[in-house]
């Protein structure tokens, strides 16, 4: 199954991220219904062709595009005209047993996608995830050092966007600023692809033929492995296992409980 996009489509599909406007297709952000893979369907793939010089990046429906994602290009970073590009990707999720929200944020290490950081006062973002807290990062360390934010980034994260000064400042202090470090958890529901094999090829320069590249991203397969977190032990477990070794030790029960609050509590 392919999908084909017509122009209104298309400008649903743009989106803000750290390289400026760019077509992002799957993407739950756009508010419209995400494409749906199974045995019925079989496995989708977008086949779109480009009369410009592009830039692929893949990435989950749920996060934002941003420049430290896998290049699946390999050295190169832009795919030229005249050339044809297939990728094949894999998909894995993670998923939560409903134990896992009892648990604190410090203890389970990872965030839904309703929470935020502890030390963020304003999340800028719809959903957590883990690229969006770097973003996030990113931009605030460039803000603590400018005073200002990369113009791609200012929409994204509200901060005020920096101007001539200001990008020569990023400039001059890009090193500082590529140092940054977060603590940023990772999302605790996550919905991974990794691309599995790539084929690449350039057309020949033939005559009456329309310089463009077309490309093909798709699944090898449907997901056949999903990851479940469970708690090992919850609040619940904790006071059903306390009173089970106090029945077995010290022979206690609820019952007894209340005869020892009966018996030196009220009749006294």
């Amino acid at each position: 199954m392919s999908e084909v996009f017509k122009e209104e489509k298309l400008s649903e599909g743009i989106k803000e991220t750290e390289y400026g406007e760019c077509f992002s297709f799957n993407s739950v952000l756009n508010e419209n219904t995400a494409l749906t893979a199974n045995k019925e369907t079989g496995t989708p793939s977008l086949i779109f062709t480009a009369v410009d010089a592009s830039m692929i990046r893949i990435h989950a429906p749920d996060e934002i595009i941003s420049v430290d994602m896998e290049n699946i290009l390999g050295r190169t970073s832009i795919l030229p005209l005249l050339a044809n590009l297939e990728a094949i990707l894999k998909v894995e999720q993670t998923v939560n047993d409903a134990s896992v929200r009892s648990v604190s944020t410090k203890l389970r290490s990872c965030l839904f996608k309703n929470e935020k950081p502890l030390y963020v006062k304003s999340w800028p973002f719809k959903l957590y995830t883990y690229s969006a807290c770097k973003l996030y990062c990113k931009a605030h360390t460039q803000y603590n050092h400018c005073n200002c934010t990369h113009h791609f980034l200012s929409n994204l994260v509200n901060l005020p966007a920096c101007d001539v000064k200001g990008l020569a400042c990023l400039s001059n202090k890009k090193d500082e600023i590529g140092k940054f470090n977060c603590s940023c958890p990772m999302g605790c529901d996550e919905t991974s692809y990794k691309v599995t094999h790539v084929f690449y090829n350039r057309s020949s320069k033939a005559e009456n033929v329309v310089r463009s590249s077309r490309s093909v991203v798709r699944f090898g397969q449907l997901p056949t492995m999903r990851v479940r977190r469970f708690a090992i032990r919850d609040s619940l477990g904790l006071v059903v296992d306390i009173g089970g070794v106090g029945g077995v030790f010290f022979g206690a029960s609820l019952l007894s409980l209340i005869e020892f609050v009966y018996l030196f509590c009220i009749r006294r």
